[in-house]
């Protein structure tokens, strides 16, 4: 299963689509906030899967955390900064550890980062500057988080 997991577009759906376009195929698109409304501007690939959490600057609102289970892995998807996140991810962590996830994703900082330990953090950085993740989730092994950038 490959999971584009995307944060802070900000309105650039230009770039936006380009990531989506670069990535393709995937099964689930995760949007971390600060932006999750302009998925509803971009052309998806059928039959996808999106979680998508709003985030400080979404301004309609919408769930700001999610918990979901992708093939047996169990996710928690926030945008950070209720967490706050800018100073440490201590707290989201500790959350994600009272939630029982397994993987965390969040955005909000602008700065990419991969905490290997239970559980797995992972902000993929801003999509506006080109910055987006992708996990990887086998049967037989651990999920491989990766960021990348066009």
């Amino acid at each position: 299963m490959k999971i584009l997991v995307i944060a802070d577009s900000h309105g650039d759906r230009a770039r936006l689509q380009e990531i989506i376009d670069r990535e393709q195929p995937f099964d689930v698109l995760i949007h971390c906030g600060d932006g999750a409304h302009d998925l509803d501007r971009v052309v998806l690939p059928q039959n996808i899967e999106v979680l998508s959490v709003a985030g400080n600057m979404d301004r309609a609102g919408g769930k700001r955390l999610i918990e979901a289970a992708l093939n047996g892995v169990r996710f928690l998807v926030c945008h950070g900064d209720r967490f706050a996140v800018h100073y440490d991810y201590d707290r989201l962590l500790d959350e994600g550890l009272r939630r029982g996830a397994d993987i965390i994703c969040c955005g909000h900082t602008h700065i990419p980062c991969l905490l290997p330990h239970p559980p797995v953090l992972f902000n993929p950085g801003p999509a506006d500057r080109g910055l987006y993740g992708i996990i990887t989730l086998g049967s037989a092994q651990k999920p491989l988080c990766e960021n990348r950038q066009l």
